[in-house]
């Protein structure tokens, strides 16, 4: 355990639950942070490399001495090349272009641990689908790419996962004239037929149209209206909001109301709308969104999680209302804009050390920071508490140091730290050694910028070389272009100089033989990497970054079915659906075969089980969700469409079964289907006898004294059933030359 010292000295442990915010010793961590270990020079690095970025550039992408650093020569000369090659991004892309697609075409499966929760994972896998292909898709369709990009670009990066409530306020118009027809249905109801609250309530109103015309008693009307409009507000609250959370109406806007209701005969008063009510899934960047100990190894075991985002002025005075911001630290935080918490490298020192500085950006936002720690209480019951404030409030007043805008323990039902994180690669247990896409290319990078270079220069020379001027000639000015005429001396004319241009063909095999490394390294798309190592160098790095959001919507799933569980039902339409948390009884997970990348490698694996599924006569493969596979492979979001799951389908074809019987019973005829190729089938008529068989009805009319219409028409149909059985049979007998001994039994 882990302990931080107070202003005072005393030892405070940040592991201890507590209801003071101990903003003081977080932020002393939330410094600490970024002062140890080098991951923040790394994260700088891998940015630099990836938009090829480095002092001295110049926009025409040529040498100039003016951007050298002074004591230096630009070499080899003046208005050489400095090409800027985006091998690193080229790389990050394609593989962020992987991972986002793999989002949007992954099937989630909701596995139950045990078989009663089978419909309740079913309501959660079409509750989460709902919110990442309708409610949530325009903001996930920006967060997946930025995670991914994070990812790639930064070494790892993480989600943050909560549940969004916002109370709005919007005006409603009241007329005079409707609150003066109230009042006398009012006051012509005697006060005992009423209840006492009612009564008073009853009233109070009756006499509102005559202080509000009275300008004399126009702060009597003020206090009425308001005592009202409360009560009001209470008896019309939307569902969901609860009115303690509400701020009262004011003196200022109930005065008003009073005098537009005298002058103008209508008014408008504020009142309250549910305007937000989901979970919410952000993208974050370390290093500005996301801070935590450089020794982390698993983030759920943290000591402490730094969330970090920039607000404006309004977005603050809104919490105030929105998510009960204390006002007094509001008003401090504003007072801070512009400053911003930075990490910069000691240039003083021949280690590699950084320190803790605010600089004032000149901007308009305020830093403010969520910090999440884990704590144990008096009775050891573990939980996690979350501080939000901000590292410049406070910093020059002693009284301010421990001002916040929230404090208190977390009410999220999963008991984890809101934050899943993944790593782009597995090096080590710290999160952050995980490297970055372009921190890998480094000097892959800069050495086809070398060739590049060269190859641009000896292009240069070789259009246009160098020219020997012969010794006593400098003074004589030639001219140079098409059909242009020059005295020369013969034997002293003026030559091009010979470039030798050899090692051209070296530098471009050179070129290409460091893009065929890296296409191997990464797993790329390429003709230099075969299917099959591709998808083994991809499909790790996919399914990890598909977890991480199996797990952030397995937290967002908790959330809805503890503060939402109305919306579930409406959603799903599981009206048998209970409140409070049941995450924890299923196992979410995000499936992608990146095969599905390879179209030939898939035709190919297609094919071959479709060659398999003729011989299957122990109905090992199941039918239905090969289907749904070839239908996937197909087109992932067509799929998403048009492919029922497999109960359902079940459930509307046993319908359909039922319907014919049911209109044979009345005399009609049904419609028979294709026996040629109905794969449906058996199927069919295992449901068609368990209908029949479980009527007594049934039983009867297809007795000889029974109905003779109704039988005629139920040999028909299962005659059609049958030999669409019989079909299916023949095509197995035609592809294995044989007919199963288990077929021979069913046909005897």
């Amino acid at each position: 355990m882990t302990s931080n010292y107070s202003s005072t000295g005393e030892s405070v442990s940040l592991a201890v639950a507590d209801d003071a915010p101990r903003v003081g010793e977080l932020n002393k961590e939330f410094q600490r942070c970024g002062t140890t270990g080098n991951y923040l020079h790394r994260v700088e690095g891998s940015e630099a490399i990836r938009l090829a970025l480095w002092d001295g550039q110049s926009d025409d992408g040529l040498k100039h001495a003016e951007n050298i650093a002074e004591g230096k020569n630009v070499f080899p000369w003046e208005g050489a090349s400095d090409a800027r090659v985006f091998l690193a991004d080229s790389v990050t892309n394609e593989n962020v272009a992987v991972k986002t697609a793999a989002f949007w075409r992954a099937e989630l499966r909701v596995q139950g641990e045990r078989p009663e929760t089978l419909g309740s994972a079913a309501t959660a896998t079409a509750f989460i689908d709902w919110l990442i292909n309708s409610k949530l898709r325009r903001r996930l369709m920006a967060e997946v790419a930025l995670a991914a990009q994070f990812e790639e670009g930064c070494g790892y990066t993480g989600l943050h996962v909560t549940w969004e409530r916002e109370v709005g306020m919007q005006n409603k118009i009241f007329k005079m004239e409707e609150i003066m027809q109230l009042a006398q249905k009012l006051a012509d109801v005697p006060p005992e037929q009423m209840p006492p609250e009612e009564a008073a309530q009853a009233q109070m109103f009756a006499k509102l149209p005559f202080l509000i015309l009275d300008p004399e008693l126009e702060d009597a009307a003020v206090e009425v209206v308001k005592s009202l409009f409360a009560q009001f507000v209470q008896q019309n609250l939307p569902e969901g909001v609860q009115f303690e959370e509400l701020q009262k109406l004011s003196t200022t806007r109930g005065r008003q109301a009073v005098r537009s209701l005298r002058n103008n005969r209508v008014a408008e008063l504020p009142m309250p709308f549910l305007a937000r009510n989901e979970p919410s899934i952000i993208a974050l960047k370390p290093w500005r969104d996301i801070i935590f100990p450089p020794e982390t190894m698993d983030i759920q075991k943290a000591r402490v999680i730094f969330i970090r985002q920039f607000m404006t002025e309004w977005e603050l005075l809104a919490m105030e209302r929105g998510a009960g911001w204390y006002k007094d630290w509001i008003d401090a935080a504003i007072k801070t804009k512009g400053k911003t918490s930075l990490w910069s490298q000691n240039n003083n020192t021949t280690s590699l050390t950084y320190s803790y500085q605010a600089l004032d950006q000149r901007t308009d936002l305020v830093e403010v920071v969520w910090a999440y720690r884990k704590t144990v209480d008096e009775d050891g019951v573990a939980g996690v508490q979350y501080t939000v404030f901000c590292p410049h409030v406070g910093s020059g007043d002693s009284s301010a140091r421990e001002l916040c805008a929230q404090h208190g323990s977390l009410d999220y039902p999963h008991g984890d730290y809101p934050v899943c994180v993944n790593s782009r690669e597995l090096l080590d247990r710290p999160i952050q050694a995980s490297r970055s896409t372009p921190e890998i290319l480094r000097t892959t990078q800069q050495e086809e910028k070398r060739m590049r270079d060269g190859l641009a220069d000896l292009a240069s020379l070789a259009v246009v070389p160098p020219i020997n001027i012969p010794k006593g000639t400098m003074g004589q000015m030639m001219k140079f272009g098409p059909a242009v005429q020059n005295m020369v001396t013969p034997g002293r004319e003026p030559t091009f100089m010979h470039v030798p241009t050899g090692g051209m063909p070296l530098a471009l095999e050179h070129i290409k033989s460091l893009r065929s490394e890296v296409d191997i390294y990464f797993g790329r798309f390429s003709a230099q990497v075969p299917a099959q190592l591709s998808q083994l160098m991809m499909e790790p790095k996919v399914r990890a970054f598909l977890q991480m959001w199996a797990d952030a919507l397995w937290q967002a799933w908790q959330l809805a079915s503890t503060f939402a569980p109305d919306l579930i039902k409406q959603v799903t339409g599981d009206t048998e659906f209970k409140a409070g948390p049941g995450g924890g009884e299923y196992d979410f997970v995000l499936h992608f075969d990146v095969g599905q990348l390879h179209p030939d490698l898939q035709v190919i694996k297609m094919k071959a089980f479709m060659e398999l599924v003729p011989t299957d006569a122990g109905g090992v493969i199941d039918r239905a969700k090969l289907t749904q596979v070839q239908a996937r492979m197909i087109d992932p979001v067509l799929a998403r469409e048009i492919v029922q799951p497999v109960e359902t389908a079940s459930a509307g074809l046993f319908k359909k079964i039922h319907d014919d019987v049911l209109g044979m019973a009345a005399g009609n005829e049904a419609q028979y289907a294709d026996a040629s190729n109905d794969p449906a089938a058996p199927t069919k008529m295992q449901y068609f006898q368990q209908i029949v068989q479980a009527n007594p009805k049934y039983q009867q009319a297809l007795s000889p004294q029974g109905d003779g219409l109704f039988q005629q028409l139920m040999k028909k149909y299962a005659e059609n059933l049958q030999q669409g059985e019989v079909q299916q049979q023949n095509k197995q007998v035609g592809r294995i030359g044989v007919r199963p001994m288990n077929q021979n039994t069913q046909q005897g």
